[in-house]
């Protein structure tokens, strides 16, 4: 099991209505006894949460990613049947957690002032001469 792979649940699980887990964590985390998953539910009107539930599909069926309720699980109790991966929606997990987390997403993050000691500062993105997209370094202005 990898970062970002949906694990099949078992039929204990999927009579509490969770179709499958979304493995959360490092790959470099994989000698611990347990994993951080997201359990994922089929799409329910009480379900949906906005942007803290992302949506994806699951064996052709839309379901919903339960940020709010990840956890951490004995390896053993989850199984190791991988059914897809969701790789494509990595960015939405990554805000959703920080909305659970913060109050804010990360794009978001960048609208709000850094309080630094005795001093407010504003973060700034910066693009260094030669440096990609995805590597713009953070710095406080």
């Amino acid at each position: 099991m990898h970062f970002l792979d949906v694990l099949q649940s078992r039929k204990t699980q999927e009579r509490r209505g969770i179709i499958g887990f979304i493995v959360f964590q490092s790959d470099r985390a994989a000698a611990l006894e347990t994993v951080l998953v997201i359990p994922c539910r089929e799409i329910g009107a009480n379900l949906d949460l906005g942007k803290l539930t992302p949506k994806l599909q699951i064996n052709g069926k839309p379901a919903l990613a339960m940020v709010p309720q990840m956890a951490a699980i004995e390896r053993l109790t989850l199984g190791d049947i991988v059914i897809g991966n969701v790789s494509e929606i990595r960015d939405e997990l990554v805000q959703a957690l920080d909305r659970l987390v913060t109050g804010f997403s990360c794009s978001s993050a960048m609208n709000h002032l850094i309080y630094l000691g005795n001093k407010l500062y504003r973060p700034v993105l910066k693009q260094a001469e030669g440096l990609t997209r995805d590597q713009l370094t953070l710095e406080i202005a």
